[in-house]
Order: C-alpha cells, then structure tokens, then sequence
C-alpha cells in the first residue's frame, strides 16, 4: 500500500500501557481513513530518573517497536528533536502544575499533556461541543472489528521465541493469557479497588481450559496469587518484560482480563478477547464480533438488593475511568460492586471456546441487553452536565457504541431482568428478590 502523506503522533499520556495502547489504535483508524502512515515518536522527557522515582513517571518502552502497514519508525532526526521538544514541552508543563499543586491553587498533580496527532482521535472533527451525529459517517464498526496488521522486528521475534521455550510454553498447543487485575500494583485498596477480581473465582474456568487442551499463562503483577498448578506464573519470572507481554498477547488463542489497562494491548494486537467482573460500561466495550462481556454485579446500600441491569441501565450510575476519588466515595456510598462467581465464569470460558470453534447466533438475550446498554451509554454522554465536563470522553465512550461483540449468553439471560443470587448475600440477611 502507498501512502500519500505522514502524521507525526506523540502519545499525551505514555506511562499507562493501557491509554497509550487505545490511543496507538485509534491513531491507526485515523491513518486508515486518510491513507496516511504514522511515525510514532516517543517523547524525550529531561531528568527522567527523577520522574520515575518521585512520581512513578514510567514511559512505555516496547510498543514504540511495533510495526505495521500503518505504523512506520520516523527517521532518526524526527524522533530525536520532535521527541526532545515534545519532552522539555512536559518537562515545563508539568514544573508548572507542581507549583500550583504546591500553591493549592490546583487539587491534583495530573501527569497528561499535550502530544501531537491526538486531538481528532476520537472527536474526529474537534468540535468544541457534542454532537452525536458528528462522528456517525464514519464506519466504526469495521475499524472496531478489523485486526491490525502489527509485527515485530527480527530480533525481538527471535527473542520472545527462545524466551517462550525457557517458560515451558509448547509451541504447537494454544495457550489462554490471564490477567486478574490486584490492588499491588497501584496500591490503590481504596480508589479502583472497585476494578480488583479474586483469583478463587476463576479456578473451575481453568480447569475447563486445561481440560480442553490450553495452556494459560497468568500475566500482570509479580506477586502471589497461588494455584499456580493451573497456569504458568509468568510474572515471577525472570523473564517478565513489556516487551514479551506483547509477544504473549498478540500469539494466544484468546485474552482472558477485564477492564484494567493491559487489555487495550489485547484490543490493540486484536486477539479475541474476554472479559469478565468488568465494571465500567462507557470505555470498555467488546469490539470485535468473537469478544464476550459479563460484569459485575451491583449492589444496591440503600435498597439492600441487587439490581437487574436492565435497573442499572435506568439510572445514572455507570461507573468509569473517568470518575474522580470524589465521586467514586459517593458511588461507594450508595453501591457495592460483586465479582462473577466461578460458575459465570466458567460458563462465559466455555461459551467462548464453542464461539472460536463455531460463532454461535446471539439469543434474543443478548440482542435485548446489548442494545439496552448502548441507549444507557448514550444517555449518561448526552448529559449536558457529563459532555461539557468531559467532552474527549464522550466523543470516545460515543465510537465504542458500534461495537460488534456480545455480552455472555447465560449472563444476559440471567440477568437482564433477573437479580444475582449469592449466597454470602443471604447470609448477610440481604434480600435479592
């Protein structure tokens, strides 16, 4: 393919593997649509070291080795001046805002800035206000469903290759990448614990997947999660790297996560994708028409009750990354979210692999709860209160609205006019009818 043009883009936000990777794919989408190719130049930030042991201001490293069709390497000079401006520009924005955090003129000591190629992501027109109508001409469905053509250099494919063998991974049997999002990382017990999952719940899911024939391999935080008969701990090995969690991404049979960041490298390497215990019904939707969704459930404090989605989707609580620490204590306040039980689970794992097998037809369930969702969505983005505070992220939750997967099959029948029922609920004295 001949490209007619180049666009240089700097990533506003490159410390978080997931935003980085959701911007690299809607970059992507953007050089499609215009024929054009992308140089992506990683920025060149002063006293870098200072950062990253004072504020955890880690850049990613490994996806700038990526290639493809539309992603090309700038020439040196390009990556080096653009790069440098980019990063003494960061440098001064960020001595700034610490002043006033300083001053308490500013509460918080935000690390995103500006980059370049970024602003017509996903409000592709820079409106300066929202219209939903804006963005409809554009084919989000096949760009959501398209598989990227992505590769790596000779060296590094040569690398993960030997790499796999020292971790026991057999070559010629699929294997599943998990991840289960902890707390160990951020150390956030408080502000997205919300987002954590327990590993307990999971273990009659990989049973099912060894019994199929797959190896799993666990990625994500180097800690103890145990049960480590079921998968490979690949996080406590010496040879965990960001550069062979996108080589063990983009070569498994499936990605089993939920919404924590590393998941936008899956959507990015467009492996099919599933996700359960989700909790954020605006930015993380199943794009491509193999990706499966079940989330978690939502426990009203103040009826003392579970909700039936088709409740939940009636009311303004559609929890987000976009949510302050202000208004995830009120969300805490008035809702206790529950993970999947280890039967949802492992009724979603086996849906899936009948799906890769042969795509089964979405029940009338699934129709009703999908389409139920996407008129949630756009109500809470239509909120004029909503898009004028976070227009970016309107315009971004508005294009994931095309999406092309499903929710489980036994979730949304369950569950759409249903209420969960827990045991530890009942024990608690809780009614669920």
């Amino acid at each position: 393919m001949v490209h007619k043009k180049k666009f240089i883009f700097v990533a506003d936000y490159d410390i978080v593997i997931g935003n980085l990777c959701e911007k690299i794919l809607y970059a992507l989408f953007k050089a499609e649509r215009q024929n054009k190719q992308i140089l992506f130049v990683r920025k060149r930030i002063p006293f870098s070291s200072i950062f990253k042991r004072k504020f955890r201001y880690v850049q990613r490293g490994a996806v700038y080795r990526l290639a493809g069709v539309f992603l090309g390497k700038p020439p040196f000079w390009i990556d080096e001046v653009i790069g440098c401006y980019y990063g003494v520009m960061f440098f001064i924005g960020f001595a700034g805002r610490a002043i006033l955090c300083k001053l308490k003129i500013l509460r918080e000591l935000n690390l995103q800035f500006i980059g370049c190629g970024c602003k017509d992501l996903f409000n592709v027109n820079v409106l300066k206000y929202f219209d939903s109508a804006s963005v409809s001409n554009i084919d989000w469905k096949y760009f959501l469903e398209k598989k990227q053509k992505l590769y790596f250099c000779d060296e590094d494919q040569l690398y993960c290759e030997k790499t796999m063998e020292h971790l026991g991974i057999h070559r010629n049997k699929p294997y599943v990448c998990l991840h289960i999002r902890t707390q160990h990382y951020y150390n956030d017990s408080s502000y997205s614990s919300y987002r954590n999952s327990n590993i307990e719940n999971y273990i009659e899911g990989l049973k099912c997947l060894k019994a199929a024939g797959f190896q799993v391999i666990r990625l994500g935080d180097s800690v103890d999660l145990g049960y480590h008969q079921y998968y490979i701990d690949y996080p406590n090995t010496v040879y965990k790297s960001e550069l062979m969690d996108l080589f063990l991404i983009k070569n498994c049979k499936f990605y089993l996560g939920t919404n924590s960041g590393i998941l936008d490298a899956a959507f990015l390497l467009g492996v099919p994708v599933l996700a359960v215990n989700v909790t954020d019904y605006l930015f993380v939707q199943p794009y491509k028409t193999s990706d499966i969704y079940i989330y978690k459930h939502v426990f009203s404090n103040e009826q003392k009750r579970f909700l039936t989605y088709n409740e939940i989707f009636k009311q303004e609580i559609g929890i987000n990354g976009a949510f302050d620490s202000h208004q995830i204590h009120q969300f805490n306040q008035r809702y206790t979210l529950h993970d999947n039980s280890s039967k949802e689970i492992q009724e979603a794992i086996k849906e899936m692999c009948e799906n890769l097998e042969n795509m089964q037809k979405e029940t009338d369930a699934q129709v009703i709860f999908k389409k139920k969702l996407i008129q949630a969505v756009l109500r809470w983005i239509s909120n004029e209160t909503y898009h004028t505070k976070h227009l970016e992220n309107a315009y971004r939750a508005l294009t994931k609205t095309y999406f092309n997967g499903r929710i489980g099959r036994h979730f949304a029948e369950k569950y759409l006019y249903g209420t969960v029922d827990l045991p530890y609920e009942k024990e608690k004295g809780y009614e669920t009818e």
